[in-house]
């Protein structure tokens, strides 16, 4: 029984380490859902429009500095990270 509470509990935690950002439309959903895929330290910026974008890299900071940037080349208004991860 103490096992499964453990287990119940990863399985909680997991799902709640990332919260899907607000009222982002369909492409950005899907971006997000590449996001969570891909490998860290990676980051995801969104801007006060529709625009988006995450990157990965070799470090956060870059990783950060680039998911930024491509929100704004693809019209993103002040675009900023919503969220990132290091390891």
């Amino acid at each position: 029984m103490k096992y499964a509470f453990v287990l119940a509990f990863m399985m909680v935690s997991a799902e709640m380490a990332y919260a899907r950002p607000s009222d982002m439309g369909e492409d950005c959903n899907a971006a997000y859902d590449e996001y969570l895929e891909a490998p860290a330290p990676k980051a995801f910026a969104k801007a006060k429009n529709d625009a988006c974008g995450y990157q990965y890299s070799s470090s956060l900071a870059d990783a950060k500095k680039r998911a930024v940037a491509y929100c704004v080349a693809h019209g993103g208004q002040e675009c900023r990270v919503v969220e990132s991860k290091k390891k």
